[in-house]
């Protein structure tokens, strides 16, 4: 396989960092976990005629992060060192202390100010939802 270098900022590197299950996954097979996951999106979108995910998240009426879709209006919440921090998607992206983050590990990140796993960091509470649920427990069940 020949090799290409592309030049990313450091932001993306850190998100494709704590992407990586685990040392051996080399950042090749991050991206292309990544292209497949929104090609399979994009493939049952276009079979779905009820709900279109990718558009809904071009219309603001959601967030579509990895394989997990975050409703517009869903409430995201962690405790960090005895402060209770608080975020709600809005306009297809996690807004949170009036900035847009598009990953929870950057909004984690900007908490935090360290390298952290944000789907670990955070729980949410969708509109549908009567309990709060670890972000992270959706995404293996979705």
């Amino acid at each position: 396989m020949e090799t290409i270098r592309i030049e990313i900022g450091f932001d993306l590197y850190k998100e494709l960092t704590m992407l990586r299950s685990d040392p051996d996954t080399t950042y090749d097979q991050v991206i292309r976990e990544l292209l497949e996951s929104h090609k399979s999106k994009f493939v049952r979108a276009q079979k779905n005629t009820i709900i279109s995910k990718p558009k809904t998240v071009l219309e603001g009426k959601g967030w579509f992060y990895g394989k997990v879709f975050f409703p517009e209006g869903t409430k995201f919440r962690a405790s960090y060192k005895g402060t209770l921090y608080t975020g709600e998607v809005a306009n297809g992206a996690l807004s949170f202390d009036g900035k847009r983050f598009d990953s929870p590990s950057g909004a984690a990140v900007h908490i935090t100010k360290n390298m952290v796993n944000g789907w670990r960091f955070w729980e949410c509470l969708r509109p549908n939802d009567t309990t709060w649920r670890s972000i992270d427990s959706l995404r293996r069940h979705e």
